[in-house]
């Protein structure tokens, strides 16, 4: 569960209420069209990236939210040098 500090500063927390087994980069692409309709994958990133950073700064290390945090950062990190 997202403690009220990370709660209060996603624009976005609908999706991070879903469980962290379900986060992933296709799911947040998906997520954030249905939301405001972008097709757009640096823009879809570019809001994942501060998004993630915000969870990272705020859980807990040792939680399994934040260890997710830290995976998708890292495949973010790939996914700029692996456009397709």
């Amino acid at each position: 569960m997202l403690s009220e500090v990370v709660s209060r500063n996603h624009r976005h927390l609908e999706y991070w209420q879903r469980p962290e087994t379900q986060w992933s980069v296709s799911t947040w692409d998906k997520y954030l069209f249905q939301k405001t309709g972008t097709k757009k994958r640096q823009m879809s990133r570019s809001a994942l990236i501060l998004e993630v950073e915000i969870l990272i700064e705020h859980l807990d290390p040792k939680s399994r939210e934040h260890i997710k945090a830290l995976a998708l950062k890292r495949q973010l990190k790939v996914s700029i040098f692996t456009r397709s």
